[in-house]
């Protein structure tokens, strides 16, 4: 509700409550990630909740696709790619359905920030 009524400083705030429970949850913390990515636009704090996830979760495709779209927000596309090379080698069909973690991956791959 929070997101369709465009209330995105209250989203991430709800998803920072929710990231902080014990004990931690990957789930939560990509959730806060992808909060933090596309509302408010703070990749820096983004990748570290993603990567809070990933070292609860190191095989959830979802996790590692998140933090590829982070890590090319932040120009940092070959450590993007390798993020989204090991989400494809987890479940091929990652990308599947996902057209923008699709380009973000092979603007990576051009060493180009998406979009």
């Amino acid at each position: 509700r929070l997101a369709e009524g465009e209330r995105f400083d209250e989203l991430i705030e709800a998803y920072r409550e929710d990231a902080a429970e014990l004990p931690p949850n990957a789930a939560r913390l990509r959730k806060l990630g992808s909060a933090l990515l596309y509302f408010g636009k703070d990749e820096a704090a983004a990748r570290e909740a993603f990567e809070a996830a990933r070292r609860l979760r190191p095989e959830d495709p979802e996790i590692l696709i998140g933090l590829g779209v982070c890590l090319n927000a932040l120009g940092e596309h070959s450590a993007a790619t390798a993020a989204f090379d090991e989400a494809l080698r987890l479940d091929p069909e990652a990308l599947a359905g996902r057209p923008a973690a699709k380009a973000a991956y092979e603007a990576s791959g051009r060493g180009e920030r998406w979009p």
